[in-house]
């Protein structure tokens, strides 16, 4: 659990000075999710485990193929935290992915933000916070939440890193790359590339049949597809999380001005990848994409020295 956050948030709860809006945001999608039912819990008097099931508690997450959330389903959960809570004192609603509401859908929602419903806690989770309207982003406390701790299924992600590793090693060492080392970077950049898109399929494939054997039979496809996909894409951006910050310490340990200017291109680089699966490229073409840029960057930085 991330404590730093989540016990100035309980605490905040305890002595009745929780904001009606709070946006929880970071690269774990089950680590916001952990974080925020924490807080719900307590808010209803309740137990983690009961708190999705409480009669006060309304949800909304994309539910369609495109993972945009409508403003008919806006609109839905505005008026249903309107209504007198059924079993307490207190209302909470969270909306997942809040980054996917529609332009009329987060313009409807910034009105209840403006005006919210008395005993009533918003919660906004998001791996992409700048995508939200500023005016939202304004009206709400933010709280960065750290990655959890890696899990079993996650093992072939860790080996992954550590040969993502070794390679950023040989590719900022303080020297030109000559052609053979060149050779041998490309090679395995394609590597990395290959086994990229396996581990996350894997990865994504695991926590979708543990997700899908707790949801409700009456769920209909379009919302599991939406899940599906939505599962694939917070273990994507984590993933991508983890490795900003690999590069980030690899630098660090060899600072220069050079790298410094070859770190700010090759996250730029980075986030350019991601943008890329966001209109559905192959994760392993965005990878090969990101790992061939951050070459070409830093051989240009280690010719110039």
């Amino acid at each position: 659990m991330n404590y730093n956050a989540t016990e100035t948030l309980l605490r905040a709860v305890a002595d009745n000075r929780l904001p009606h809006g709070i946006l929880l945001y970071g690269a774990d999608a089950d680590a916001l999710r952990e974080a925020c039912l924490a807080i719900v819990a307590q808010l209803l008097d309740t137990s983690i485990g009961s708190a999705p099931s409480h009669p006060d508690f309304h949800t909304l997450s994309p539910s369609n193929k495109s993972r945009r959330i409508s403003i008919d389903e806006t609109r839905h959960l505005i008026h249903q935290i309107q209504q007198t809570p059924r079993a307490g004192a207190r209302k909470v609603a969270v909306i997942h992915d809040a980054d996917r509401l529609m332009h009329d859908s987060a313009h409807a929602f910034l009105k209840t933000l403006e005006e919210p419903p008395a005993d009533c806690t918003i919660f906004l989770l998001t791996s992409k916070p700048a995508r939200l309207l500023d005016t939202i982003r304004s009206r709400c406390l933010l709280f960065h939440i750290q990655p959890g701790e890696p899990k079993p299924d996650d093992l072939a992600w860790t080996e992954w890193k550590a040969d993502l590793d070794a390679w950023l090693e040989e590719l900022t060492k303080a020297q030109k790359i000559d052609r053979a080392r060149a050779a041998n970077l490309i090679f395995s950049a394609y590597g990395l590339a290959t086994r990229f898109g396996e581990v996350l399929g894997n990865c994504a494939a695991a926590k979708w049949a543990e997700r899908k054997a707790a949801l409700s039979p009456e769920i209909e496809d379009e919302q599991k597809l939406a899940i599906e996909s939505g599962i694939r894409k917070d273990i994507s951006a984590r993933f991508y999380a983890d490795m900003a910050g690999q590069l980030r310490e690899n630098c660090a340990r060899r600072p220069s001005a050079a790298s410094v200017h070859a770190l700010h291109l090759s996250l730029a680089g980075l986030e350019r990848s991601a943008g890329l699966q966001e209109v559905n490229l192959k994760e392993e073409s965005a990878i090969e994409y990101t790992l061939l840029q951050w070459l070409r960057v830093w051989s240009a930085a280690r010719a110039r020295e």
